[in-house]
C-alpha cells in the first residue's frame, strides 16, 4: 500500500501506466494541498488528475508508436510479431539480435519523497481502531485475526506520530525532533515494504522495536529544547501525552505479535493470572538495586497483600509503574533522612520507611505507596505530572549517564506511569503532607474492558500549529 512500482513494460496495460502517472501526481498534490487548506486541497488534487489524465494519454500514443515502428534491431516489429521469432523464410534462422529492455519510468528523490510524504498524509488522516486488553487475549487464539490488526494499525499511528512532530515549529532545527521524524519515516516505509509476508513481518517488527528504544528520552530532550523557542509547558505536556498514548497501544500489539511468534507463548505478554505481589516485589528489588547503586544505600520496602492473589494483566506494565513511584520514594526517604543529619535507622515492619499495599475487588485492583520521605512541597505540587518537570538530578540524554537509570532526570515517570494507568483502564493519583511523607494511589482495571484511548485522526485545520488538540 505504499511506493508503487515505477517499472513497466510496452505490453503491459494502459491502465496501469495510467495508474503510475496518477499516484505520482497525487503524491504531489496531497503535499501541497495540505500546506494551503483543504479548499485548494481539493482543487489542486482535480488538476493535478486532469494532468495526470494528459501524461499518461501521451505515453500510451507515443509508446504504441513505438511499438509499430520497425527497427533495424527487430524488422518484426513491422507486423507486431514478439522479437526474435521466425517470420517465413527471410527469418528462418533464430534472430541473435537480444530484445530491447523494458522502458522504465524514473522518479528522483524529490518525487519519491513526496509520495512517501502523501502516503503517511493519506495515513494519518484516518483514525486508529481501539481496542480492549480482553480482545488482545483472545487473539492468542487466533493470531491471524492480530496480524491484520498490527497491519492496519501501525502504520496509521506512526504516520500520525509523524505529523504531530511536523506540527512543531522549528522542528528541523531541533536535532531531536529531527531524529525522531527520521526513525518513524524509516519505519513506516518498512512497514509498507515487508508487505504481507509474516516472517519478514517479524523481523521488521524487531527492527522497529530495537529502532524506537530511544525515542521516550530523545522525545522529551526535544520538547524541552522546543519549549526555549516558545513552545509552551502547557502544549508539549498535551502533545507528549497523545504521542505516548499512542505509542502504548503499538508497543503493545507488537509485543504481543512477537510474543505469540514464540514458541511456548500461549498468551503472549498477557498473563491470565497475573499476581500483583510477586510483580511489586521483583518492581521493589529493582529499585532497592538503582537506589543502591546511586546513592550508595537504600531503605527496605514492606509490601502488604489484602487484595486478589491474581489478575489477568500485563506483568511488564504493572512492573513499570511500580517500579517508577517505587524509585522516586527510595531517593526521598534517602535524601530526607540525611538532610536530617542523622545516621539512617530504617526498621521493617510497621517502621518500613516505604510501604506498598495491595487491595482490590472483582473489578479494580488498588495499591497505595506510603513513604515517609519528608513530602512535596506546595508550590511543586501543580507540576509533578509534567513531562518537563523533576526533582532529580538533570540528564544529558546523549551521555551514557541517560542509560543507568531509565528516564532518571528527564520527569517521564510519574507522567508516563500515569499515561500506562490510564490506558489501562485506571488512574494515578498522588497526595503529600510536607515535611512527612507522601502516599501515591494506583487504581487498575481487572476486567480488561476497558477500550483504548486512542488520539483522533490528523486534523487538517491544525496544519500551523499544536493547538486546540482534541482530547485523547
Amino acid at each position: 500500500f505504499f511506493l508503487p512500482l515505477v517499472a513497466w513494460s510496452p505490453g503491459g496495460s494502459p491502465s496501469y501506466r495510467q495508474t503510475v502517472a496518477v499516484s505520482a501526481m497525487r503524491g504531489a498534490a496531497v503535499v501541497a494541498g495540505i500546506r494551503r487548506g483543504s479548499r485548494s486541497f481539493c482543487m489542486q488534487r482535480q488538476k493535478a488528475w486532469m494532468a495526470a489524465m494528459e501524461q499518461a494519454a501521451v505515453r500510451r500514443a507515443a509508446t504504441q508508436r513505438a511499438l509499430k515502428e520497425p527497427t533495424k534491431e527487430n524488422p518484426a516489429k513491422a507486423n507486431g510479431t514478439p522479437p526474435g521469432e521466425a517470420t517465413g523464410a527471410a527469418n528462418s534462422e533464430p534472430s541473435t539480435t537480444a530484445a530491447k529492455p523494458a522502458m522504465v519510468a524514473r522518479i528522483n528523490k524529490e518525487r519519491l519523497k513526496a509520495l512517501l510524504n502523501a502516503q503517511i498524509t493519506e495515513k494519518a488522516l484516518q483514525e486508529p481502531t481501539p481496542f480492549t486488553l480482553r480482545q488482545i487475549l483472545k487473539s492468542s487464539k487466533d493470531p491471524d485475526s492480530l496480524f491484520h490488526l498490527i497491519h492496519r494499525e501501525l502504520p496509521i499511528r506512526f504516520a500520525l506520530r509523524i505529523k504531530w512532530v511536523e506540527n512543531i515549529n522549528g522542528w528541523e532545527q531541533n536535532k531531536y525532533l529531527t531524529n525522531i521524524h527520521r526513525v518513524y519515516t524509516q519505519s513506516f516505509r518498512d512497514l509498507g515494504m515487508s508487505q504481507f509476508v509474516k516472517t519478514d513481518y517479524r523481523k521488521v517488527l524487531g527492527t522497529i522495536k530495537r529502532r524506537h528504544s530511544f525515542v521516550v528520552t530523545n522525545l522529551v530532550a526535544g520538547v524541552r529544547l522546543a519549549k526555549e523557542e516558545g513552545f509552551s509547558e502547557e502544549m508539549a505536556n498535551q502533545f507528549l501525552d497523545r504521542f505516548f498514548t499512542c505509542r502504548i497501544g503499538t508497543e503493545m500489539l507488537s509485543s504481543q505479535y512477537l510474543a505469540l511468534a514464540r514458541p511456548g507463548q500461549n498468551d503472549g505478554i498477557i498473563a491470565r493470572e497475573c499476581i500483583p505481589m510477586d510483580v511489586i516485589a521483583s518492581a521493589a528489588e529493582d529499585a532497592i538495586h538503582i537506589c543502591k547503586r546511586a546513592k550508595g544505600g537504600a531503605p527496605p520496602v514492606d509490601i502488604i497483600n489484602v487484595g486478589p492473589e491474581h489478575l489477568p494483566f500485563i506483568p511488564q506494565y504493572l512492573h513499570y509503574i511500580m517500579f517508577e513511584i517505587l524509585k522516586n520514594s527510595l531517593r526521598a526517604v534517602y535524601d530526607h533522612t540525611q538532610r536530617q543529619g542523622g545516621k539512617p535507622e530504617w526498621g521493617k515492619d510497621d517502621n518500613a520507611p516505604v510501604t506498598v499495599t495491595i487491595s482490590g475487588d472483582e473489578n479494580s485492583l488498588a495499591i497505595r505507596l506510603s513513604d515517609r520521605g519528608g513530602g512535596i512541597p506546595e508550590q511543586h505540587m501543580d507540576r509533578l505530572f509534567s513531562y518537563l518537570f523533576t526533582t532529580a538530578d538533570a540528564v544529558d540524554p546523549d551521555s551514557n549517564q541517560a542509560e543507568e537509570s531509565p528516564m532518571a532526570g528527564f520527569g517521564c515517570g510519574l507522567p508516563l506511569s500515569r499515561a500506562y494507568a490510564k490506558y489501562l483502564g485506571g488512574n494515578l493519583f498522588l497526595e503529600s503532607c510536607y515535611g512527612y511523607g507522601t502516599d501515591v494511589y494506583l487504581y487498575l482495571n481487572r476486567t480488561g474492558t476497558a477500550t483504548e484511548k486512542v488520539p483522533k485522526g490528523f486534523n487538517l485545520r491544525h496544519e500551523t500549529s499544536i493547538s486546540p488538540w482534541d482530547d485523547v
